[in-house]
């Protein structure tokens, strides 16, 4: 494997791979009884294609989504913020993963 920035060598890759959109998501899953946030969701996702240089997909566009639940105490909100920043950072490693292995098992 060797990437190519330089888009004058392009014509030499044997594939090329597009990132088309990675999003960060979090979203409130559960309050207490008095209306606050209390379990939050984290989702970040990635869509990708993978094609050749004549322009056929070995990849079609996917999608790979990974999601965490944590909870949440406003009173710790500093902690939180350090946890949720970790579990995105463990969340973009496993899809990291999962997409090497995608991209491993392509025949050209």
């Amino acid at each position: 494997l060797q990437v190519l920035n330089d888009p004058a060598s392009l014509p030499q890759a044997e594939a090329v791979f597009e990132l088309l959109s990675e999003k960060q998501e979090r979203s409130v899953v559960g309050f207490n009884a008095s209306g606050q946030a209390r379990e939050l969701e984290l989702r970040l996702r990635i869509r990708f294609r993978l094609r050749n240089q004549a322009g056929t997909e070995l990849i079609a566009p996917t999608e790979i989504l990974q999601q965490r639940e944590i909870s949440y105490n406003e009173t710790i909100a500093l902690a939180k913020e350090a946890e949720e920043a970790l579990l995105y950072r463990n969340m973009r490693s496993d899809l990291v993963q999962q997409l090497l292995r995608r991209l491993a098992a392509v025949k050209s």
